[in-house]
């Protein structure tokens, strides 16, 4: 054991106590219901962590491993979750407000009955989830190349080989080059 610090990230303590990793401090705090708002968790290796039902404030998540991560019934508002690791990670019943999911990697992930709103992506892994479990998707943003391309419903993800393609509204994204379409289409089936 060692004694470990839970900080904002303006550096104020939140929490300090002595645990074998950031992980079981993290579970630890949070079931004495100490307040987490603010909390820097950068880069840290929080896997398979334990947060359900927490609510928290411009946490800090960036660069974090947070695979198998139970997240659910939770609220997140303004936090960051850039860069991370969210594999198999699990949002049910979520809300998430404000939220920056660009780069961050969502594949295996559960979006079951969560809501998710005013939030931004980049990257086609971090739309790896199963976005159309989601109960509500509001003001969603797709970041490709600084362009901002509005999520108005479910991406469609078609892979062959070498070859990824996306489709969000009017946009069409093949292997990183964007193109745009005047009006939305369906995509149809091909029948021979």
């Amino acid at each position: 054991m060692s004694n470990v610090q839970l900080l904002t990230t303006n550096h104020k303590l939140l929490y300090e106590g002595q645990h074998t990793s950031i992980k079981q401090a993290v579970e630890f705090a949070y079931s004495q219901n100490i307040p987490l708002h603010g909390i820097d968790l950068k880069g840290k290796n929080l896997q398979g962590i334990n947060l359900d039902g927490i609510t928290l404030h411009s946490g800090n998540f960036s660069e974090a491993n947070l695979q198998g991560a139970n997240l659910s019934e939770a609220t997140f508002k303004s936090c960051d979750f850039s860069s991370s690791n969210l594999r198999d990670s699990c949002f049910c019943y979520s809300n998430m407000l404000h939220c920056n999911f660009r780069l961050s990697d969502f594949s295996e992930g559960d979006l079951s009955m969560a809501s998710i709103e005013n939030s931004e992506f980049e990257g086609f892994s971090s739309l790896a989830f199963n976005l159309h479990k989601a109960f509500k998707r509001q003001a969603l943003t797709f970041i490709h190349f600084e362009k901002n391309i509005p999520i108005l419903d479910i991406p469609t993800f078609i892979t062959s080989g070498d070859i990824m393609i996306i489709k969000i509204g009017k946009y069409m994204i093949l292997n990183e080059i964007p193109h745009t379409f005047e009006y939305d289409f369906p995509l149809k089936s091909i029948t021979k």
